[in-house]
């Protein structure tokens, strides 16, 4: 039971040491970044546009959804084509200054993400591959 314990007491401290040297629990607010993609026509006509920009809004909408491949992607529609109209579609992602998207293993990874770029969830609403959320900039 002694040896128990002094392992748990271990792993326990192993833990928060490890937390406590990532550089996303730094006192320092890094900047949140989105990858806006602009998808235009169909087939051979499709042309795709990527813009990087940096999120400075009060509030931030976004989902959280689980990708075939594993973990989640946090992204958000913004123009969805419509029947009858000519393709357009707008969705951005949150990504690295590269552009590279982000990929989150859990939502709890997710939202110490974006309380480390500044901002606090005020809203949470869950759907059938994950969830969409509203967020605050923290004063």
């Amino acid at each position: 039971m002694k040896t128990l314990s002094i392992a748990f007491s271990f792993c326990l401290m192993l833990i928060i040491s490890s937390c406590n040297n990532t550089p996303r629990n730094s006192s320092k607010t890094e900047k949140l970044i989105i990858k806006t993609t602009t998808a235009t026509g169909t087939g051979q006509d499709q042309k795709k546009d990527e813009v990087i920009s940096e999120v400075t809004s009060d509030y931030f909408e976004v989902g959280l959804s689980s990708q075939t491949t594993g973990g989640y992607l946090a992204q958000k529609d913004i123009v969805v084509p419509k029947i009858g109209e000519p393709f357009k579609f707008v969705f951005f992602t949150i990504s690295q200054k590269d552009g590279n998207n982000i990929k989150f293993m859990t939502s709890t990874e997710f939202l110490n993400f974006m309380s480390a770029h500044g901002y606090e969830m005020v809203d949470q609403l869950k759907n059938d591959y994950g969830a969409d959320y509203t967020f605050k900039k923290k004063k």
